[in-house]
């Protein structure tokens, strides 16, 4: 699963462990989410013995590539790019955000959806 400690939408330890026999890898870097949501995603993919994957998240240009997953080699199809993760063979790379930046990240969000009636987009 994506993102699975972010406070806004992630599923959580509990679930993570409920669901482990049904997940192939579980994205333990995320450029939108916080640093410390992001180890907690990485200590749990260790635990329970999963591959992990990376994202940037990106909702703006200067966001794409702040994380990725980095390949030893060029996988060639969506198959053999599938079959690398899972067997673990990719490597998290960039930075999730720092807690001032995830504050302002969130104060944000929040603000926007009070502009929106606090309805869903």
């Amino acid at each position: 699963p994506a993102h699975p400690f972010k406070i806004s939408v992630g599923i959580g330890g509990a679930w993570l462990r409920r669901l482990a026999p049904r997940i192939g890898a579980i994205e333990v870097l995320n450029g939108r989410t916080s640093r410390f949501a992001n180890r907690r995603a990485m200590a749990y993919a260790r635990e329970l013995g999963k591959p992990p994957t990376a994202g940037s998240d990106a909702h703006l240009p200067e966001e794409v590539g702040r994380c990725f997953l980095a390949l030893p080699s060029d996988p060639g199809d969506p198959e053999e790019l599938m079959e690398m993760v899972l067997r673990g063979e990719g490597a998290p790379r960039g930075r999730g955000l720092t807690l001032p930046a995830a504050v302002r990240m969130y104060v944000r969000s929040v603000a926007n959806w009070g502009r929106r009636g606090f309805r869903r987009i």
